[in-house]
């Protein structure tokens, strides 16, 4: 098998065998080489110990992915209004995807060792929705020339909304559509930039006549 297959056999295989015991402390080495059913001198080969094989396997996969959110939501900014419901919908559909597939990690990260969920949380989750609520601001200020929303309630509500809808995929018995989700938090995003137009409506002196 080549080094890179081998490489992420053996990180799909620590993913299951960390999620299984739901922590670092109780997940041995042994256990991730018999969930990939491979030698554990074969994992050293790979990785140096086994906080390091929990960062690749688990942390590292949740920031790339924050961090191609934010890619996609710098990319809205540089369409024509007309055009961003669109690309907000599939912002949205993608998003949700992402958290379905990345759930089991943001649990076993965020609500297991303190080592790992403290810095995550501080470095990578909180800051990224950081980043989100300035990329956002921008295009209000751009439309309405006032930089107050939307505000960290508006986003944190947005991020849980789809966080809860990537539950309901993995977990509901009936799902509903991924499509049909995604285009109603566009609509509501949107919703954010009617508010944005009216305060500024509202600031703006009306004509004498």
């Amino acid at each position: 098998m080549p080094a890179d297959e081998r490489r992420q056999l053996i990180l799909d295989a620590a993913r299951r065998a960390f999620s299984r015991r739901g922590d670092v402390g109780r997940t041995t080495i042994k256990d991730i080489a018999a969930e990939a059913r491979i030698s554990e001198g074969n994992i050293y080969r790979y990785f140096e110990s086994k906080e390091e094989l929990f960062y690749e396997a688990a942390v590292r996969p949740l920031q790339e992915a924050f961090e191609l959110g934010e890619d996609r939501m710098q990319s809205l900014f540089d369409l024509p209004i007309a055009d961003r419901h669109a690309r907000v919908v599939a912002y949205y559909r993608e998003m949700i995807s992402m958290l379905t597939d990345l759930t089991p990690l943001l649990g076993l990260v965020l609500f297991g060792d303190p080592q790992y969920a403290d810095p995550f949380y501080r470095q990578v989750l909180r800051p990224a929705l950081t980043s989100q609520q300035e990329r956002w601001r921008e295009v209000y200020k751009g439309i309405a020339g006032r930089d107050d929303l939307p505000t960290r309630y508006d986003v944190f509500a947005h991020f849980g909304v789809a966080l809860m809808f990537a539950l309901e995929q993995r977990r509901s018995e009936n799902p509903p559509p991924i499509d049909e989700v995604a285009d109603e938090l566009a609509r509501q995003g949107y919703a954010l930039i009617v508010r944005a137009e009216q305060g500024a409506a509202r600031r703006s002196p009306r004509p004498r006549r």
